[in-house]
């Protein structure tokens, strides 16, 4: 049986998505930990709260965050994505 290509279909009411900006920094989500770890994790990076290396200086804020993830993993992005953008960060 020859099955006929999937194609996704684009809402006329979805709001457009920007692009992540080249220099924006990945963080990859997944389901094995919880949110709190990620939300934490991200307010830090944009706060610039690093470790420095040692014998390095500690870099400054990341001025953008690109969450992505899979799957289960995806609503997790999305609420450290919510309490992030709420809090101001």
């Amino acid at each position: 049986l020859a099955s006929a290509p999937r194609t996704a279909e684009c809402r006329s009411d979805a709001a457009p998505v920007e692009a992540a900006p080249a220099d924006a920094t990945e963080m990859k989500v997944t389901a094995k930990k919880g949110a709190g770890l990620y939300i934490r994790s991200a307010e830090r990076m944009l706060q610039g709260q690093f470790e420095a290396k040692e014998g390095e200086a500690a870099p400054g804020p990341v001025q953008h965050l690109r969450l992505t993830a899979l799957g289960n993993a995806i609503d997790i992005a999305v609420s450290v994505a919510v309490k992030v953008e709420s809090s101001g960060l």
